[in-house]
């Protein structure tokens, strides 16, 4: 999955971005600038377990240096 928002390129290191979906602690690929766009970064998660098929909304939460992000709806069909 890929998101967009402000303030990932400020991380200290990819090690110190985490991301949890439903619960479930999903790898961190990519948090930094997000290429062609002035002031906008990318958040890369990945690869989404199989076991989502159908799950419906669940609750993306980035953590990014120990500071909590507002947490995001995804919702799976």
């Amino acid at each position: 999955l890929v998101f967009f928002g402000t303030g990932f390129r400020a991380r200290t290191s990819l090690a110190a971005v985490t991301a949890t979906l439903g619960g479930t602690v999903i790898p961190v690929t990519y948090a930094g600038v997000a290429p062609g766009y002035v002031a906008l970064d990318q958040l890369n998660i990945g690869p989404i377990p199989r076991s989502f098929i159908g799950r419906g909304p669940v609750s993306l939460v980035l953590t990014v240096d120990g500071k909590t992000a507002n947490s995001v709806t995804v919702t799976f069909q």
